[in-house]
């Protein structure tokens, strides 16, 4: 079957007549080695084959996206998966921001297709930019039986503690701006949530106006917070956590994404790049979770 033109959207109609879109011979892509069809367009005068509207045109060593995309998903940095694979920081940092703009749309094309979430989890976690004196927050919302991450936010927040005083004198007031973080995420999914969804999440005192203000008919639950495990990275809690499902997914996330580490060599240098890889998470979990679900139900079938 010959597909549309790129340039000018010409096709072959199915009527007899002359065709406007022609075969143009074949050419072995460097990168793989695979053979791609070339086509010619009569309308435009211009050629494409099938790899053209590929995301990967033009893109070389196209066989190391997944093993980068694997890589960082499962704790490593940056300079260990050029060290692993065998190429050089500038690729694997291109490779990066390839894989994690494509993952910003997949999460957004997953939450289209698939049915309103009637559960939901929501609480925040904290990390860095650069130095521990510019701390920022990250808001995770999670389905609550399945797991599936839904969106997330990050805001900048002040230091604290000890770090206070440092954090001011080097680099001024910094805003708390968890709070507009808190209302732009829930008004982006607002239309990926039912209208009377229950919505859980901790004690925090703003949670219960914000929640009532973006989804006025929803039920919230606030539940007490718990004292952390000795394991899970402080984000799993002791006893019967009613907030499991969103607590396993920052334990995961502190266990799997390197920049997210307790006492790690690893840090964000900048917020863009530490939402490239929220997102590669992210879609990963999902996808994970989503084979599980459908092996427990194949399961549950054959028995």
């Amino acid at each position: 079957m010959h597909p549309s033109c790129p340039h000018c959207s010409s096709r072959n109609d199915s009527t007899s007549g002359p065709r406007k879109i022609l075969r143009d011979g074949y050419f072995r892509r460097r990168s793989d080695g695979r053979v791609i069809q070339r086509f010619h367009c009569r309308s435009c005068e211009r050629g494409f084959s099938h790899a053209t509207l590929s995301l990967c045109y033009r893109q070389k060593k196209r066989t190391m996206n997944h093993r980068v995309e694997k890589a960082y998903i499962e704790g490593c940095s940056l300079r260990g998966i050029a060290r692993t694979l065998g190429l050089s920081r500038t690729t694997v940092v291109r490779k990066f921001v390839f894989l994690g703009v494509n993952a910003e749309r997949e999460l957004e094309e997953m939450n289209q297709n698939l049915p309103k979430v009637a559960q939901v989890q929501f609480d925040e976690q904290e990390t860095a930019e650069s130095t521990k004196l510019k701390p920022l927050s990250i808001l995770m919302v999670a389905e609550k039986h399945s797991h599936r991450i839904l969106g997330f936010e990050i805001s900048e927040i002040p230091a604290s503690g000890r770090n206070a005083e440092k954090s001011l004198k080097k680099y001024g007031r910094r805003l708390d701006r968890r709070a507009a973080g808190r209302r732009k995420l829930f008004s982006q999914l607002k239309s990926f949530i039912e209208e009377r969804a229950v919505i859980e999440s901790d004690d925090h005192p703003h949670y219960p106006s914000e929640i009532t203000s973006a989804f006025p008919q929803a039920t919230h639950r606030t539940h007490k917070a718990r004292p952390a495990r000795d394991h899970g990275f402080d984000e799993l809690k002791k006893g019967k956590d009613p907030l499991f499902s969103i607590n396993h997914v920052l334990a995961k996330q502190r266990a799997r994404m390197s920049r997210l580490a307790r006492k790690s060599w690893c840090i964000s240098k900048r917020k863009e790049r530490l939402r490239l890889h929220l997102a590669i998470f992210a879609v990963n979990h999902n996808r994970a979770r989503a084979r599980l679900e459908k092996h427990v139900e194949s399961k549950r079938g054959s028995g």
